[in-house]
């Protein structure tokens, strides 16, 4: 054997290694997404564990966990108390129970204490029919004068019947607790009230129509906004004709701290970042998202949108190779927890560009992988 075909069989030995090696990992990534459990928190004890014959270098009894993987503030989140299961601000009605033989003859006994137990009641939702009573007047000593009626107060629609109390409660019932309006039809009629699903479906558009101004005022307040964290989220929605669900996709933009801002979109490509944007383009603004690639491709020719990665999607990768490389992903994971307890040092400081945070601590040196 020459040293040509010696060298072809050791890169071949060594592409196959790296094959089997990515092919494990894969395996593993599956069983563990399949068959292991969907909480990525971490005991700062385990990070010993990924290295059985070395503690890993993050392990140190001198430094401490970050507080979101500190078992002892999770046993404290545990034994926090549980708040009262009958609010103490609820309206009360106070029923007074005497005694037959009291009731009988009240002058013969004397009151020398009471016991108090108290119940929840509950009443549900009812209806009520508003009249609205609008007296004629003439002008005395003027019979022939046009009489004078008081305006009617402001509705949503002229002759809608519906309040827009009645209003909210169809649209909370509709998009907060995901009642269709024919399950909302029924429980109205076994109340004694029947609207048909219909004209339920036109008065929450008509709320809609009233609300698209605080749509509007929340889509410009993001248009303007140098900072905006972007998501998109599947939901299954029912296309008439064709007698099945399709998946459309909620695109979010978030602004830490103040409003989120929804569009709906069918698909699920580049045209829903630029969605959210104003039809004169973007203006420069810091974008936040996970590694879906509509997010690159849109941004692409646009060098005043800056991309920021998720940190949680960063940390889930070092997550899943904690088995592969134990004690370099040991030390990745204890910086990232210094950094969650940073952020929360932030979060408590209130701090922001006009208010420092704490100093931050240096990181050790980090240990190289095997």
């Amino acid at each position: 054997m020459d040293d040509a075909e010696g060298q072809r069989l050791l890169d071949e030995n060594a592409r196959l290694k790296a094959e089997v090696a990515v092919l494990k990992q894969t395996i593993d990534a599956l069983c563990r997404r399949v068959f292991g459990k969907s909480s990525e928190q971490l005991d700062p004890a385990q990070l010993e564990l990924f290295d059985p014959a070395k503690k890993a270098p993050a392990a140190d009894s001198a430094d401490p966990g970050p507080a979101a993987e500190d078992p002892g503030r999770r046993d404290q989140r545990r034994k926090r108390p549980r708040p009262p299961r009958i609010p103490e601000d609820l309206p009360v009605i106070e029923q007074v129970l005497d005694p037959p033989e009291v009731l009988a003859n009240p002058e013969q006994w004397r009151r020398i204490g009471e016991e108090v137990r108290e119940q929840l009641d509950y009443k549900r939702a009812e209806f009520r029919r508003i009249r609205l009573v609008r007296g004629k007047y003439v002008r005395k000593g003027d019979p022939l004068a046009k009489p004078v009626v008081a305006p009617l107060p402001p509705s949503l629609l002229d002759r809608c019947i519906a309040t827009p109390g009645l209003v909210a409660e169809i649209i909370d019932n509709r998009f907060t607790c995901h009642l269709p309006y024919y399950r909302q039809a029924e429980i109205f009629a076994r109340q004694g009230v029947n609207l048909h699903r219909k004209t339920l479906c036109d008065w929450a558009a008509l709320g809609a129509d009233w609300l698209s101004s605080i749509y509007r005022a929340i889509q410009h307040e993001h248009w303007r906004s140098r900072y905006r964290q972007f998501d998109e989220t599947p939901i299954d929605y029912l296309e008439p004709g064709r007698g099945e669900t399709r998946t459309g996709y909620l695109w979010t933009s978030n602004i830490p701290g103040g409003t989120v801002f929804y569009h709906w979109r069918a698909g699920r490509d580049a045209g829903g970042v630029g969605d959210l944007f104003g039809s004169s383009g973007p203006a420069a603004c810091t974008i936040q998202c996970d590694g879906y690639e509509a997010y690159p491709a849109w941004a692409r020719d646009k060098p005043h949108i800056t991309l920021a990665g998720c940190h949680a999607h960063l940390r889930r990768k070092f997550f899943e190779a904690k088995e592969q490389e134990p004690k370099l992903v040991a030390w990745i994971l204890r910086q990232l927890g210094h950094l969650y307890r940073i952020e929360k040092q932030l979060r408590e400081a209130k701090a922001g560009p006009a208010r420092p945070g704490p100093p931050c601590a240096t990181p050790r040196e980090r240990p190289k992988a095997a």
